[in-house]
Order: C-alpha cells, then sequence, then structure tokens
C-alpha cells in the first residue's frame, strides 16, 4: 500500500546526513510517496542546515517548530526564507496555552504566507499546569478561519472531542501519529477508528514511530484499523489521499 507520512521526527541520535539517509531508505522499504518532517527546536543541528539537507529532496517536505516567547520573529523570518510548507507549535513540551498573545501575533503574521500550522494535541495529564485547554485550539481556529490546522496525535485519548470539534471546523485536520501505537490497545484506539470513520476526509496518517521498528509498526497498525472497521476506502484516505489533497495547497 503506497502512503504519505504526515508527521515523521528524524533520528536525532545520528548526524544529520544518516537521520536524512535513514528516512529515505524507510520511504523506499515501506512505499512512502511523501514524508513530512517535523523539525523540533532542541535537535542537534541547526535549522539552515536541515533546510539545505532537505530542499532538494522532493518526496520530503518539512516544517519547523517556533516557540512562541522565544525568537519567534527569528524564527519566522529562517521559516519564510526557506523552503518549509508550515510551522509546528508545541505547548505541551515548552508549557505554553493557545491563548498566549505570541501565538496569535505569529497567526496574524502568517495571514499573508502560505503556511501550515501544526500544534500537538496530546493530552498528557499536564496541561492544567501551564494553562492550556482544549477549548483553546477550538478558539485558534475559530479566530483564524482561512488557516489551516493539523492537530498532531488527534487529541490522545481525547480523540472524540477533538474529531468533534475539527467536525465543525473545515480548517482542521487532524494526524493519528503517536496515539495509534501508544495506546494500540483498548478503548482509544476504537475512539481512534470510529472517529476516522465519522470524519474520513480530515484524518492523516502520521508515524512518530522513531523508538520502534517502522516496517513492523505501520503493519500492525494497519492490522488493527482493519480489524476495528476502517474500510478499505477509508483507509486510503486517512493512509494516502487526504494528505495528497491538503499539500495541493502547499506545493
Amino acid at each position: 500500500m503506497k502512503i504519505n507520512d504526515a508527521h515523521y521526527h528524524l533520528d536525532s541520535t545520528l548526524k544529520l546526513r544518516s537521520a536524512v539517509e535513514k528516512l529515505i531508505i524507510t520511504a523506499e522499504n515501506n512505499d512512502i510517496a511523501s514524508t513530512m518532517v517535523i523539525s523540533l527546536l532542541d535537535e542537534p543541528w541547526s535549522y539552515k542546515e536541515l533546510s539545505k539537507e532537505l530542499d532538494d529532496i522532493a518526496r520530503i517536505k518539512y516544517i519547523r517548530e517556533i516557540e512562541p516567547t522565544k525568537n519567534y520573529k527569528k524564527d519566522l523570518s529562517e521559516i519564510v526564507t526557506s523552503n518549509a510548507v508550515g510551522i509546528k507549535l508545541h505547548p505541551r513540551l515548552r508549557k505554553f496555552h493557545l491563548k498566549d498573545k505570541y501565538i496569535y501575533k505569529i497567526l496574524e503574521g502568517l495571514s499573508d504566507l502560505n503556511l501550515l500550522v501544526v500544534i500537538c494535541s496530546f493530552w498528557d495529564g499536564t496541561w492544567n499546569k501551564f494553562g492550556l485547554d482544549i477549548d483553546q485550539f477550538a478558539d485558534l481556529a475559530d479566530a483564524y478561519p482561512d488557516q489551516k490546522f493539523v492537530w498532531a496525535h488527534s487529541g490522545g485519548h481525547k480523540v472524540l472531542d477533538f474529531m468533534l470539534m475539527a467536525r465543525r471546523r473545515k480548517n482542521v485536520f487532524l494526524d493519528t501519529s503517536f496515539t495509534q501505537h501508544y495506546f494500540y490497545a483498548g478503548s482509544v484506539f476504537s475512539n481512534l477508528t470510529y472517529s476516522i470513520n465519522s470524519l474520513s476526509d480530515r484524518f492523516l496518517f502520521g508515524s512518530d514511530f522513531e523508538d520502534r521498528n517502522y516496517r513492523d509498526t505501520l503493519k500492525d497498525v494497519i492490522v488493527q484499523y482493519n480489524s476495528l472497521g476502517v474500510n478499505s476506502e477509508n483507509l486510503h484516505k486517512i493512509m494516502y489521499s487526504n494528505y495528497e489533497n491538503l499539500m495541493l495547497n502547499y506545493d
């Protein structure tokens, strides 16, 4: 099955060139047509080095993380002058909430730019410590209806809530990364498959498999989707065509 991977992190234990070569081999071995590399701020290489390495590889797109309260103008300037297709906001790791005034300043800065906004939405039990709340995702999408958002990890075990919010907001997509293998057994995966079948045009397959064998994990995840009732049409959408349709806006 040909797939697209909407959420891939380079192996930061390797040198940059080796990490990219590993990605290329992974793509070839798993029939991946296109990979979205999510670049985080704490990687052991500079953004300039990363963009130089990836710019000439047609089957790879990339997104750069911005931390709203630290040098976001410099980071945004680097992104705009590169071939990145979007930005990443990571409130869970960087401990900020989505009502922060700098978030809205960044979004205002994107108003004339064609960039995707990916936001980590994995609820891990710590959101209250830095004022993050599920409604803030919806509020941000409502404030910028012409901006495309991807809620990475589909909200984790709150996938039903995030699916219902996305249903009411046509500018929002969800990726399945991490959640699908972290909650491989139990009710969360069932809720994920229910959500996919309920909103099949808006889910994107993402891996975030860096700590495990890609081929074996991909196979297990597809088997689980099939066994829990994701039909072949919807599986094709999440694994391939939804990403293709979204990326038409960013080629």
